[in-house]
């Protein structure tokens, strides 16, 4: 039995890789280094993926199970004369702009749904340095593929 999840978190990434106000985009070990040490190209982007499924149905006498996901791109910034942040902040408003504008409303393709903003914000500023949450949510069924 093949089924069609989980949900291809590499298509988000290779989505936000044609954004030209993003420098580098990656992954969940991605964000764990910038996390250690400061990414070493910004404005970032990091892509983690959630899933939560649902109780299982019966449809047409094959297996299925209804799931909601959660993609979670964690944006990075500096601006190295912005001791206060407002500078760093107000280009986070750009990114962001770019990353809805790239990913709402699309889909990696059948059979899921397309993404929509859920959050944005809790901002976390450190020496120049500014992160931002946009998280997008969509549904799918997972179920055998034909």
């Amino acid at each position: 039995m093949s089924l069609f999840g989980p949900y291809p978190a590499s298509k988000v990434i290779e989505r936000l890789a044609t954004v030209s106000a993003l420098r580098l985009v990656d992954g969940a070990a991605g964000l764990q280094a910038a996390v250690e040490s400061p990414p070493r190209a910004v404005p970032a982007a990091y892509v983690l993926v959630e899933e939560t499924g649902t109780l299982t149905g019966d449809y047409t006498d094959r297996y299925a199970q209804p799931m909601t996901t959660t993609v979670k791109v964690v944006l990075w910034t500096r601006h190295a004369a912005a001791g206060t942040g407002a500078k760093a902040a107000a280009a986070m408003e750009d990114i962001e702009r770019a990353v809805r504008t790239a990913l709402r409303d699309w889909t990696p393709g059948y059979p899921f749904e397309p993404l929509w903003v859920s959050n944005s914000g809790n901002d976390q500023f450190f020496g120049g340095q500014l992160a931002r949450q946009v998280i997008f949510r969509t549904q799918y069924r997972d179920q055998e593929q034909p």
